[in-house]
C-alpha cells in the first residue's frame, strides 16, 4: 500500500515492555497489504548501522503515519523518546496528522497534547485499533511530499469501500457457533497476552514485587505475584468453562491449578451487529453496567483487578 514517496504506511513506535501488543498490531496490518516498519522486522537493514540517525530517518521521513503505543514504559525510555521528537519534527513540518497516539495507560507523555484524538487499548482491542488503522490509511488524503506538494498514492490507499445498504431494513447479523467461538479464542489470547505483558513489567513499576506467568498449556494460564519473595495472589484463567454445565466461557479462579471451580467467568453475548463479552457478576469490582459489555482488553482489566484487589487493603 505504501507510495512512491514512502518507504512504509506505518512505523510503529513503542517501549520494549510493550512489544508484543506492538508485533501483534504490526502482524495484523501486514496481513491487510499495509507496509509496516517494525524493528524485528528490519534487523538485517538496521545490523551494523548507526541507530541514532538511522530510525531519526525513519520516523520523520520514511513513513505515511506513526503509530505510538504510549505507556508509563514509554515515557521511561530514551529510545522511545527518540522516535517521538522525529514523528513530532515532521508532525510540524506537514502540520497534518501524522502521529497517531495508542494509549495503553494514563501516563502524560510529554510532546503528546492531551487533546490530540487517540485510541485507548483499554476500551479497544488491539485488532480493532489495527481495522481502525487500516481505514485512517484507505481514507486519508494524498500525503505532503517533503517540499509540501501533494502526492498521489496508488488507488488500493485511497479505494473507499462503500457502506453495505439494505433498504430502510434494519437486520441483525446472525452469529454462528463458529463466529463466537472465534471471538473467544482471540479472546483469550488477549487477555493471556495482557498477563503475561503486565507481570513481566511489575517489577519496574512497583518495587519489592514480582510477577510470574506460567503457561499450563493452550487454554490455560497461572499468574502469581510475589512481594518480596512472598506470594500474595494467584490465580489460573482457562478457556472452556467449567465441566459440562457451563462451557464457551473464560473462568477466572483464585485456585491457579484448579480445573472445577471458579470465582468469575466470562461469556460472548451479541446486539445482533457485533460481539462483545460479558462477566457472570460474581466479581463485585465492577457495576452491573460496566460488566454487561466488555472489549477482551477490558475483560483482561476486570480479572487483573480481581487479582490485585486484596493488595490494595
Amino acid at each position: 500500500m505504501a507510495s512512491d514517496e514512502f518507504e512504509y504506511d506505518v512505523a510503529v513506535s513503542f517501549a520494549g515492555e510493550d512489544r508484543r501488543t506492538a508485533e501483534r498490531f504490526a502482524e495484523l496490518l501486514k496481513a491487510e497489504g499495509v507496509s509496516v516498519f517494525y524493528d524485528f522486522w528490519n534487523k538485517a537493514d538496521l545490523w551494523g548501522r548507526n541507530l541514532y540517525p538511522q530510525l531519526a530517518e525513519v520516523y520523520s521521513k520514511k513513513a505515511r503515519f506513526c503509530v505510538m503505543f504510549l505507556s508509563a514504559a514509554y515515557a521511561k525510555k530514551a529510545w522511545p523518546r527518540h522516535e517521538m521528537e522525529a514523528a513530532q519534527t515532521r508532525a510540524f513540518r506537514e502540520n497534518e496528522a501524522y502521529i497517531l497516539p495508542v494509549r495503553i495507560d494514563d501516563t502524560a507523555i510529554p510532546g503528546i497534547s492531551e487533546t490530540v484524538a487517540y485510541l485507548d487499548l483499554r476500551r479497544e482491542t488491539i485488532e480493532e485499533v489495527a481495522k481502525i488503522a487500516v481505514e485512517k490509511l484507505r481514507t486519508a488524503g494524498p500525503p505532503c511530499g517533503q517540499d509540501g506538494a501533494q502526492v498521489q498514492p496508488p488507488a488500493a490507499a485511497t479505494a473507499v469501500v462503500p457502506a453495505r445498504r439494505v433498504g430502510k431494513l434494519e437486520l441483525k447479523k446472525q452469529f454462528t457457533d463458529q463466529d463466537r467461538d472465534q471471538f473467544l479464542d482471540d479472546a483469550f489470547e488477549i487477555v493471556a497476552r495482557f498477563f503475561q505483558d503486565t507481570l513481566a513489567g511489575l517489577e519496574s513499576e512497583s518495587p519489592g514485587f514480582l510477577g510470574k506467568f506460567k503457561s499450563v498449556n493452550a487454554n490455560h494460564f497461572t499468574s502469581v505475584i510475589y512481594r518480596d519473595g512472598k506470594n500474595v495472589a494467584q490465580c489460573g484463567i482457562r478457556l472452556g468453562g467449567l465441566g459440562r454445565i457451563f462451557t464457551n466461557q473464560i473462568v477466572y479462579s483464585s485456585d491457579p491449578n484448579a480445573t472445577n471451580s471458579m470465582n468469575e467467568w466470562i461469556s460472548v453475548a451479541d446486539d445482533g451487529e457485533e460481539l462483545y463479552l460479558k462477566s457472570g457478576g460474581m466479581s463485585n469490582m465492577m457495576s452491573s453496567q460496566q460488566t454487561d459489555r466488555l472489549t477482551p482488553h477490558a475483560a483482561a482489566e476486570l480479572f487483573w483487578g480481581i487479582l490485585t484487589r486484596q493488595l490494595q487493603r
